[in-house]
């Protein structure tokens, strides 16, 4: 049965990839990839899903920021090793005493439409993204500026840390140190023109702005246009011509696009995706499994790219269900997954186990010690802790669980559903794998995949979800993300992504920040490298102790994509669009 099933399943697959080819035919016409000198470098590329928004600090997903890096731009940059460099903001100054920072623009940066980018601009989207009105999450990377809290809460009706002095220069006074304000609200904040947005907000609201894509195509500075979206189908980006410099003055910088179009389709099916590449319908596909990319190796038509990607898996339990609030059920449930199976069925050795908490190894506050705070495949130590937590389970003679038995208490069998994307083949071979892992050790699971948008922008933060699989892009810095992803305060209710519910005083959440955000605050005041990793090295052990998540793996990064397209390497360690200035016919 199972051999029928996976030839049944050959087909169906055949069949989609027969349909999505023959709904490529419909979209925009082919006319690059090694034409003739004079045609138009084109490049044709997929996302497992269509953006909810692509405005800067209203995305949500990795392929949204695809989008809006390409659109817009910001103060800052980094490069290959997270190093800040200049963006809009050629030069910059910090004054230790002042807590001032003074940020020197380029007099050659102008917006699509033609508009001049200017300080004003600047300022106006820091103070959108502070605005009481504002749902998204970038307040995190602004709030340490002065006057910044009593803006968003509504105390003041402007932001005492924000001036420009004149047009090109824009100074930013911090209300305290923070150490990665340069990073994120350097680099992470994209510029807006205020010229063409205020007006909408003024009349719409700030809420507005999330969807106005449909009636007011997007405008920013960056190497590509706004060209063309039409939905369920294609988006299309088209060069920017005035783009403010023709080659990188620092390694790592953006320079001028060498592509002419970058035109993006919606493939949620990665097998579809990867057939779709292979035919030759879309030029490079990034995040391949690992069978997709050893196969990529031996194809004379495509080059295949490894490489370091600043990114976990994570199995995550929800704490508004009483089963998981004892660490001791969680513990269990750990020592109960063999992931170093995961990492060697399902990425074929493309990557390592993470036990290593919320970090990463080739980021600067990892240390081995920390694996040895994470549970490891024990299944005899997962049966004493749930027998230690009172649930009990029927056994056989020898002490071992009969098959089929279930771990009950007070008359209540431990069954629970584990949800994750269908887009990403990963997590559902992780989960089928986990299923497995668990259900032989007397615990009921169920598995359900969802499409991507509705997981994380309805199921995870409206449903009373048990667990689910899901994976983190961390940034260079740890300053931010203890606060944003667990801090007790920062549900997505609250603007965060404590999608858990979990709190690091008693596992469930509470009104008071919690000891996890204490900790972030005080490591992003801190200057001090030592003392910071000191801040970051307690943080991680509490969640290692208190174990929010399973650490699944660390994917190595797999990109493939036709022969002929130069520029590939190095690939960037948080997004190989980062080097898409780089890419040539």
């Amino acid at each position: 049965m199972r051999v029928l099933n996976k030839y049944i399943g050959h087909l169906l697959l055949v069949l989609l990839i027969s349909l999505l080819v023959a709904g490529c035919g419909s979209g925009p016409a082919d006319n690059g990839g090694g034409g003739a000198a004079d045609d138009p470098k084109i490049l044709t590329i997929a996302t497992p899903a269509e953006p909810k928004s692509v405005l800067p600090t209203l995305t949500d997903s990795v392929w949204e920021s695809f989008f809006t890096s390409q659109l817009f731009v910001a103060l800052t940059e980094v490069d290959y090793n997270y190093n800040v460099i200049p963006g809009v903001a050629h030069s910059w100054e910090w004054d230790e005493d002042s807590l001032t920072y003074t940020f020197y623009l380029r007099d050659d940066v102008y917006f699509h439409d033609g508009r001049q980018l200017t300080a004003e601009d600047v300022i106006w989207t820091f103070k959108y993204a502070m605005h009481p009105d504002y749902e998204g999450t970038f307040f995190q990377y602004l709030q340490s500026i002065r006057g910044a809290a009593d803006y968003r809460e509504g105390r003041a009706d402007d932001v005492e840390g924000l001036s420009a002095p004149d047009p090109f220069t824009v100074q930013v006074t911090l209300a305290e140190k923070d150490a990665s304000f340069l990073l994120y609200g350097g680099s992470s904040v994209y510029i807006m023109p205020k010229h063409y947005y205020e007006p909408f907000v003024e009349e719409n609201g700030v809420k507005a702005l999330r969807g106005s894509e449909r009636t007011l195509p997007p405008v920013g500075a960056g190497p590509f246009r706004w060209k063309e979206w039409r939905p369920g189908q294609w988006i299309v980006l088209t060069k920017n011509e005035d783009f403010f410099r023709e080659e990188p003055e620092v390694e790592g910088q953006t320079a001028q696009a060498r592509l002419d179009e970058v035109r993006v389709r919606f493939i949620p099916d990665s097998d579809a995706m990867y057939q779709a590449l292979k035919a030759g319908d879309i030029d490079l596909m990034d995040g391949l499994t690992a069978d997709q990319f050893l196969d990529a190796l031996e194809d004379p038509e495509l080059q295949a790219h490894q490489y370091p990607y600043l990114y976990y898996y994570q199995f995550m339990f929800n704490f508004r269900d009483p089963k998981f609030q004892d660490v001791r059920v969680r513990r269990a449930i750990g020592h109960a997954m063999n992931r170093d199976q995961m990492v060697e069925t399902v990425l074929q050795g493309l990557g390592t186990v993470a036990s290593g908490g919320h970090t990463h190894p080739i980021r600067w506050d990892y240390t081995d010690e920390f694996t040895q705070l994470h549970p490891q495949y024990d299944p005899d130590r997962a049966i004493a802790l749930m027998e230690e937590a009172g649930w009990t389970i029927e056994k056989d003679d020898q002490g071992n669980i009969v098959p089929g038995a279930v771990w009950t208490k007070d008359g209540q069998e431990f069954e629970f559903e584990i949800v994750t994307i269908h887009e990403d083949k990963v997590r559902t071979d992780f989960q089928q794998l986990i299923q497995r892992d668990l259900n032989s050790l007397g615990f009921r699971v169920s598995l359900l995949a969802l499409e991507s948008n509705t997981f994380y922008n309805d199921y995870l933060v409206k449903e009373p979800w048990q667990t689910a699989i899901a994976a983190w892009r961390l940034g260079g810095d740890p300053g931010g993300g203890y606060e944003l992803i667990f801090g007790c305060t920062r549900t997505p209710a609250q603007n965060g992504y404590n999608w858990l519910h979990y709190c690091s005083e008693g596992g469930v959440i509470e009104e008071k920040p919690g000891r996890l955000t204490e900790l972030d605050q005080a490591g992003r005041k801190e200057m001090d490298p030592d003392r910071r990793m000191e801040i970051y090295r307690e943080a991680n052990e509490i969640l290692l102790r208190d174990l929010p998540y399973i650490w699944l793996a660390y994917p190595d990064g797999l990109l493939a994509a036709k022969r002929e397209l130069q520029g590939i390497a190095p690939v960037h360690p948080s997004a190989w669009y980062t080097n898409l200035w780089r890419l040539a016919w």
